[in-house]
């Protein structure tokens, strides 16, 4: 059983982490499995993901596999929306879920070349 917080009483909470090589990882793995239609690519990839048999590690795919991948391939959308690319982050990002439902999340960017960290992006 799922417990819901109200609003009031959530705390905010890093629900992923990401450091240079493993955003490598979830691109190359985008790139092999996600097979693009007239769907758009977020409903593309939320299909692929949800089918597919294996992870970005070559293991079993599971609900932890999958909801990482989510979050990685929100990190790349949100570096290339801001004009960066993955050869320029150094350290880690963290995303972070700042309300219950998820519906709100916020990037954390440690450190990338030639930049500032970015503001709160909802997904």
């Amino acid at each position: 059983m799922v417990r819901k917080e109200s609003s009031e009483n959530f705390q905010p909470r890093m629900v992923a982490s990401f450091s240079k090589p493993q955003l490598l990882s979830v691109f190359m793995w985008t790139h092999k499995n996600v097979t693009q239609t007239d769907l758009g690519f977020t409903q593309d990839f939320l299909r692929d993901v949800e089918t597919a048999e294996f992870d970005e590690k070559g293991k079993k795919m599971d609900e932890r596999a999958k909801s990482r991948l989510k979050y990685g391939e929100k990190v790349i959308r949100d570096l290339l929306e801001h004009g960066r690319h993955l050869d320029q982050v150094q350290g880690i990002i963290q995303v972070w879920q700042l309300t219950p439902d998820e519906d709100k999340v916020q990037i954390r960017w440690g450190s990338i070349k030639n930049s500032s960290n970015f503001e709160h992006r909802r997904y």
